[in-house]
């Protein structure tokens, strides 16, 4: 039986046999985790407990894996913290965030202020293979707020191989901050903030270090093409990145 929580069935010979019902994940590729599997709804219920749990559980993974968010709206009432403890330069797996399509598969965030979507390495050490595609990340309203949609965070060397694919964040103050990258790739994104935004002082940062001077800006983006903007012009970003 598909599809997830408990499940009675009437056995032939009489009486009920309970039983959990086999998670999607079953049927999809090694290291691809349903998100759904670990408690989320998806219908605008507050989702943030089962998804935070679903993080923790895969990034604990020798290997890491991918945490996938069918269509739905989930609803997140807190942020959610990825730490690549044990993807270090150097090693091998990663985690990664993935949906059906940013119009299908939507986070709505609640939280004014912090970091909705926050990489980071807990050992202030640099990590590779941090992937975000095919999803959608808004705010639950169109009010101020000083909040980053998505964060890629280094206390110390450059990340490696982090890819943004597919993407649309919408409604944050900062939409994407990513600090000390290397060989990244940042494609087929659409990005904007809300007219009503009044502290949205700028779209997008990518810079090696956190507010960098402009000498340390990116330089070595592996690629960066189809940027969709809206609202807001770019600040705090070198054009040496887009070419």
């Amino acid at each position: 039986n598909l599809g997830y929580g408990s499940v009675d069935v009437t056995m032939p010979g009489g009486g009920i046999a309970s039983g959990a019902k086999i998670g999607l994940h079953t049927f999809f590729s090694a290291g691809v985790y349903n998100v759904k599997d670990f408690g989320a709804v998806g219908d605008s219920t507050d989702d943030a407990a089962s998804i935070q749990a679903a993080i923790t559980a895969i990034t604990a993974l020798p290997r890491g894996g991918t945490l996938y968010f069918p269509p739905g709206r989930y609803l997140v009432g807190t942020n959610l913290t990825v730490d690549m403890l044990k993807f270090t330069a150097g090693g091998d797996g990663g985690f990664a965030l993935c949906g059906a399509g940013p119009l299908v598969s939507k986070l709505i965030f609640a939280p004014t202020t912090g970091n909705a979507i926050r990489f980071h390495h807990s050992g202030s050490a640099a990590y590779n293979y941090a992937t975000v595609r095919d999803l959608g990340l808004t705010r639950a309203s169109e009010d101020s707020n000083t909040a980053v949609g998505l964060r890629f965070d280094a206390a110390s060397a450059q990340n490696a191989w982090c890819v943004v694919e597919n993407v649309q964040i919408t409604r944050f103050q900062t939409c994407l901050y990513a600090t000390r990258m290397q060989h990244a790739m940042f494609v087929n994104l659409d990005i904007r903030t809300g007219p009503t935004n009044a502290n949205a002082i700028g779209l997008m940062r990518l810079c090696r270090h956190t507010d960098a001077a402009p000498s340390r800006w990116i330089t070595d983006l592996r690629r960066a093409a189809n940027f969709e903007f809206n609202g807001l012009p770019i600040r705090a970003i070198a054009l040496s990145s887009l070419q």
